[in-house]
């Protein structure tokens, strides 16, 4: 006879009996116990990491620390600054008395430059009125290649006083006219002033009333502050003349 599956079940499990390993006690979900001697340890842990931690009277003396070192710090950059302020100021000072100094230096020179200018005036004046002493020759002429003033007037001057002067004639200066040399047009005057011998020249070439000399005829002339602006024109377009620049 075949026998029932479902009525064998329940004998089989009443038949078996139950590990040991693998039946769970009712209390098994809680934690084992533990040591006291772990708990004493955990606690010691405890009240070190407590005793390491930063507590308010902490966080409040490290507050105030840093306010006090900001404050230090800002007190020295403050005095830093009004320092450096203090400088500026002394600087814009020296600078403002250099632009003051050097206004006054430009007037002084400015005012210097005008005196200058008033001297070279006054001294053109003066040479060109101690020239006035010098003599002119007109007329005598040039030659093509250079030629030596004092030369050619120490002749002149051998020809007009003969035997009664050295002849040593001492000059300050002697040359021809600046004025360009004309190629077709007459000669440059000889302008010369001498240290000595001026009056008896003058007297000698004036006691005739011309002078032969290298061709050319050196005519007596009235002296410049003798004479009108219509004699000097006529003058000055007529013969060679000899004369005192008065």
């Amino acid at each position: 006879r075949e026998s029932d599956p479902e009525s064998e079940a329940p004998a089989r499990a009443s038949n078996e009996t139950p590990d040991s390993d693998t039946v769970s006690s009712p209390l098994s979900f809680l934690p084992p116990k533990p040591d006291p001697t772990s708990l004493a340890d955990i606690g010691a842990e405890l009240r070190t990491i407590t005793a390491m931690m930063v507590t308010n009277t902490d966080l409040q003396t490290l507050s105030t620390n840093l306010h006090e070192a900001i404050r230090a710090e800002v007190s020295v950059l403050k005095i830093e600054v009004m320092a450096q302020e203090a400088r500026i100021c002394t600087l814009g000072g020296t600078l403002q008395n250099i632009e003051i100094d050097t206004r006054a230096d430009t007037t002084a020179i400015s005012r210097q430059g005008d005196m200058l200018l008033t001297i070279v005036r006054q001294v053109n004046d003066f040479d060109n009125r101690t020239r006035r002493v010098n003599i002119r020759v007109r007329g005598v002429p040039e030659a093509q290649d250079g030629e030596d003033a004092e030369e050619v007037l120490s002749s002149l001057f051998r020809h007009i006083l003969r035997n009664e002067a050295s002849n040593n004639f001492q000059f300050d200066q002697a040359h021809r006219a600046t004025r360009l040399r004309m190629q077709d047009g007459p000669p440059r005057d000889l302008l010369f002033y001498l240290l000595q011998l001026k009056d008896r020249i003058m007297l000698k070439a004036c006691s005739r009333s011309h002078w032969a000399f290298r061709g050319a005829d050196v005519k007596r002339s009235i002296p410049y502050h003798l004479r009108s602006k219509e004699g000097f024109k006529a003058d000055h377009n007529g013969p060679v003349g000899v004369e005192c620049l008065l």
